[in-house]
């Protein structure tokens, strides 16, 4: 069965034009009222368990001792072993969301939202993670800056740090799914536009400040054709995994 019979891939490069800046917390603490701010403006009631054991998921992506205590407020970027600093492709998504709703997309036209959740995907082919890999193993650097945060006793001024990477390039794949009759759930030209909007309102966290802009270097596509096999591993219904073919099966095969 050929992929492109559901998505039309489009191949994406991108070079950012200054700083990416990470935006996952780097002590645990954070990250588990992170977490818990994040299924709250979802509408979800955070589930004790399932909270830590993502908090304690995200510290290892972080490269962090799970007993070390990080003061202050630091930000910065998960991390594996063999491929160092990445951003995942769901920020990517998360992007091309916000500018849809900025430029009035999803409320000018009717299901745009529900279109681009399930219309539209970042991927990475090259790992079943979807990890987009910033090509180095360390961030450029650290900046410390002063924000403004609401607390019992009012409005106060607090330091933040974040890591940053300069002048990144990275690749990704973008999958629009097309409907019954071969057109793209969302248009390929739409996307384009979302793509350019990004490019000033930025990627990763603190855009605004500036950061986070990029340039488009590369859209390629329709891609060629990839052969897949999306049945592969299943039996037949009414099967039992390793039982042998009836003879009524054994004449219908002949």
């Amino acid at each position: 069965m050929s992929q492109n019979g559901l998505w039309n891939r489009y191949a994406v490069t991108i070079k950012l034009r200054n700083k990416l800046c990470g935006g996952i917390p780097k002590s645990t603490e954070m990250i588990d009222s992170w977490l818990r701010a994040k299924k709250k403006k979802l509408g979800l009631e955070p589930n004790e368990a399932e909270t830590q054991a993502q908090a304690a998921k995200t510290a290892t992506e972080m490269g962090l001792d799970l007993e070390e205590t990080v003061t202050g407020m630091s930000t910065g970027f998960k991390s594996d072993p063999e491929h160092g600093l990445y951003i995942e492709g769901r920020q990517v998504k998360a992007m091309l969301k916000e500018s849809a709703s900025v430029m009035g997309v999803t409320t000018n036209i009717r299901g745009a939202k529900n279109y681009l959740t399930q219309g539209v995907f970042v991927k990475v082919v090259e790992n079943a993670l979807d990890r987009i890999y910033l090509g180095v193993k360390e961030p450029s650097g650290t900046e410390e800056t002063v924000i403004q945060i609401n607390s019992a006793q009012g409005k106060r001024s607090a330091f933040k740090q974040f890591d940053y990477v300069v002048g990144a390039t990275i690749s990704f794949e973008l999958w629009l799914l097309k409907r019954i009759d071969g057109k793209e759930m969302v248009p390929v030209d739409m996307v384009k536009l979302l793509l350019q909007h990004g490019e000033e309102s930025g990627l990763g966290s603190n855009r605004t400040q500036g950061y986070g802009t990029f340039d488009v270097v590369a859209f390629e596509g329709p891609l060629d054709e990839v052969e897949v096999d999306p049945w592969k591993g299943m039996r037949p219904l009414g099967k039992k995994a390793g039982s042998k073919a009836s003879k009524g099966d054994e004449a219908d095969e002949e």
